[in-house]
């Protein structure tokens, strides 16, 4: 074989080679993009800021923070709204979530992934209990568990509050709830992702002083995302 035969071979075995090493980067990088959840189906459990109390009504299922967490995850994730009006934690508080329709629907989603984001409607005076709320959490993360699917729990501080007419006490969500959701998160390994600090010196979020604008569920929807990817 002639010499410039052969170097026209190894040019092109290392042209291929390179283009495979080159492809495999690129593959890999855009497979770090990706959410690492099991079948792609998360539970989004909350109150009336997860439902989207406070976005657009007409676009609700978009603009609320599981909408847009929808988006950021792509059709390859499937992310599910089981936010209730007026939900608290606490099983003696107003309206207990484990006692809603939607508490049991999440149940039954098979879910991989579940969000848990609970504690602004405990914060009223006439619900909060600190020591009963801390247990309660700590039972609703086995509770979700011993679901078939086995899903990673994830524990979320309530946004902050800001002045309000619904007897939502911000102190109480930034002074002990948020401490305690962390503690729990602690002792049961659940990550815990702070969206109290992600709106914290933000009440442009939050109009009405409690429930997340479009801009605000944004914010809430990328802290979810970037503490689902780390």
């Amino acid at each position: 074989m002639e010499r410039s035969t052969k170097r026209v071979l190894l040019v092109v075995v290392l042209a291929v080679a390179t283009a495979i090493f080159v492809g495999a980067i690129v593959f890999e990088r855009l497979d770090r993009l990706q959410v690492p959840v099991d079948n792609g189906r998360i539970a989004a459990v909350g109150d009336s800021i997860t439902f989207g109390e406070g976005v657009d009504p007409r676009e609700r299922e978009q603009q609320s923070y599981p909408g847009q967490l929808q988006d950021l995850l792509g059709a390859h994730n499937e992310v599910l709204n089981y936010g209730y009006i007026g939900a608290t934690l606490l099983d003696t508080g107003d309206t207990p979530y484990k006692r809603t329709d939607a508490y049991a629907a999440s149940l039954e989603s098979e879910p991989s992934t579940v969000l848990v984001m609970l504690g602004t409607n405990d914060s009223k005076p006439q619900n909060w209990d600190a020591r009963a709320f801390e247990q309660q959490l700590e039972e609703l993360v086995a509770l979700y568990r011993l679901l078939p699917s086995q899903p990673t729990v994830y524990l979320m501080t309530p946004p902050a509050a800001y002045e309000n007419g619904a007897r939502i006490r911000p102190e109480v969500i930034e002074d002990e709830i948020a401490p305690i959701i962390s503690r729990v998160g602690q002792k049961t390994g659940a990550p815990v992702i702070d969206v109290h600090a992600a709106t914290d010196g933000h009440p442009d979020y939050l109009p009405d002083g409690v429930h997340p604008d479009r801009e605000g569920a944004a914010v809430i929807a990328a802290t979810v995302r970037d503490a689902m990817r780390s």
